[in-house]
């Protein structure tokens, strides 16, 4: 994983092999095969293991942008992996990563938020799809649009605008 890292940082991922990837690392090819099928499988890897490091270092109830920020500063610092990586896996591989990525995050947002309260499960699943569907599509249109928006000001922007509804639409 850290010698295709190394290479996304030199070329784009359609242009990186197992060759490429092996030659690295100084392995053969069969060790590279005892572990992931393709490419494809060691990118999607890589991405379920970047998001729960992500989770665990900087995941806090009631302070999204605390998640956000640093998502967001990484996927800048890495503006070139993240396109390539976004643009090589298929549409449907991405999307039902990221779905998956997002509610996790969202379920355990709303964790928190009601742990003390008698809310019902289904007002709270409902409010999990919303905010969920809604970070998803913020995050499809930024990458669509080569990651061109200032998507830290507007996730700012967003966390003061809808600070608190997420509670006022559970005492509700």
């Amino acid at each position: 994983m850290q010698a295709f890292n190394q290479l996304l940082d030199e070329k784009p991922i359609s242009k990186i092999t197992v060759k490429d990837i092996v030659g690295r690392c100084n392995i053969n090819r069969n060790t590279f095969y005892y572990h992931f099928s393709d490419i494809p499988e060691l990118v999607e890897q890589i991405m379920k293991d970047m998001a729960q490091q992500f989770l665990q270092n900087h995941f806090q109830p009631g302070q999204p942008m605390e998640c956000i920020r640093p998502a967001i500063q990484y996927a800048l610092r890495n503006k070139n992996k993240v396109l390539h990586i976004y643009r090589y896996v298929s549409r449907e591989t991405f999307l039902a990563y990221i779905n998956r990525l997002v509610l996790a995050v969202v379920q355990d947002y709303f964790s928190g938020l009601t742990a003390d309260s008698s809310v019902s499960a289904e007002n709270i699943a409902d409010l999990t799809h919303f905010y969920k569907c809604a970070i998803v599509g913020l995050v499809l249109d930024w990458l669509d649009g080569g990651m061109q928006e200032d998507m830290m000001a507007l996730a700012q922007r967003l966390c003061i605008l809808l600070g608190g509804t997420s509670r006022r639409a559970l005492k509700r």
